[in-house]
């Protein structure tokens, strides 16, 4: 893992580049810049390579050919650990006010239409370009795993389990496990699929239930944060929830299966921090993982 200096202001000289990766044509962009001839102490100067001349060359941010090169063939904690390495290489830290600006000004606007949807809810927020204005507008980020759980130093800013959220729900959701809820205490706005609740599963525990359309996501973001967070663990870490939510997260992988919008997002992750969440990219992977079998004590 890279850590590197700070970027500047999304709003001002990170967003313009940002902005420009997911799914536009190539022909609409401009030229890139010629390649540096040395270093550089401009940050402007190294921004613009990693943002938006990798990204102009590759304008749908495809996977590289030989990026899951060295999981082929594997199964198990051997895929596991594979995926580990792949996805630690390359991943650069902008920390977590530079991320939570990529997410609401790019990542999780890829129309340039400054609207941005509520993870929970599907509500569309819009005037909506970093994280004062997301704010301005009730929003905040969502850890899906919890900061006190865990998500902290590089894990917080991760944006493979960083969604957007209301601030509310977000509050309601707290550090509870995903779950199942058979008993509703709280809910956005209903009790059926099209949205998310706190109450408790049929076992008894209280848990946090998103609406259907984003269980499988979030079961994905769940998996790769094991994977790339097990062995190099934050401070505060902690398999509690998820050795109470892992059967269920596998079951709305398999119920959930990733989409287009999914994907882009993947692809929109991997142009600010450089590494892919693996799970969407070969959904089949999460079988082969044996998940089933984890041994979480």
């Amino acid at each position: 893992m890279t850590t590197l200096a700070p970027l500047p202001s999304v709003s001002q000289a990170v967003l313009p580049a940002l902005r420009a990766v997911p799914g536009l044509p190539a022909a609409s962009s401009p030229a890139p810049p010629a390649p540096s001839k040395g270093p550089s102490h401009n940050r402007r100067d190294w921004q613009t390579p990693f943002v938006r001349r990798d990204w102009q060359a590759h304008p749908r941010a495809e996977t590289p050919g030989n990026y899951y090169a060295a999981a082929q063939g594997k199964e198990g904690a051997a895929l596991i650990t594979a995926l580990r390495g792949i996805v630690t290489n390359g991943h650069v830290d902008h920390g977590y006010k530079q991320a939570r600006d990529a997410m609401f000004g790019m990542v999780d606007d890829p129309q340039k239409t400054d609207t941005v949807a509520d993870v929970y809810s599907g509500e569309l927020k819009t005037n909506v370009s970093d994280r004062k204005s997301a704010f301005q507008r009730g929003l905040n980020a969502e850890h899906t795993w919890p900061q006190s759980r865990g998500a902290q130093g590089v894990a917080q800013g991760d944006l493979h389990q960083l969604m957007p959220s209301d601030i509310n729900t977000n509050s309601k959701r707290g550090h509870h496990p995903f779950g199942e809820v058979e008993q509703v205490e709280w809910s956005n706005g209903g009790s059926d699929d099209a949205h998310s609740k706190l109450g408790t599963t049929d076992d008894g525990i209280q848990a946090f239930e998103p609406r259907a359309a984003v269980k499988g996501n979030i079961a994905r973001a769940l998996l790769y944060f094991y994977t790339r967070y097990n062995e190099d663990r934050p401070p505060a870490y902690t398999l509690g929830n998820l050795k109470q939510e892992l059967p269920t997260l596998l079951e709305w992988h398999q119920a959930d299966p990733v989409d287009n919008a999914e994907l882009e997002r993947n692809n929109a992750v991997f142009s600010v921090q450089g590494n892919r969440n693996p799970y969407v990219d070969h959904p089949e992977w999460v079988s082969a993982a044996q998940f089933d079998k984890l041994d979480l004590a």
